[in-house]
């Protein structure tokens, strides 16, 4: 297998970056509060409406 150039070339840069980690992303409270109802308590105590892998490996059960 080959592993395509553009894929080469993006690590290579991300690497020469310092290997910066994902940008947070935006959750919204409500939305996740009305599916999951049951875990309203856990997603009040977050206190933020952004979250990244990071911060969500940290906090998974």
């Amino acid at each position: 297998m080959t592993t395509p150039e553009a894929l080469i070339t993006t690590y290579e840069r991300w690497h020469r970056a310092g290997r910066p980690t994902q940008v947070p992303s935006k959750w919204n409270l409500q939305s996740w509060t009305k599916q999951l109802g049951q875990y309203e308590g856990f997603f009040n105590g977050l206190k933020t409406d952004r979250i990244d892998r990071k911060q969500a490996v940290q906090l998974a059960p």
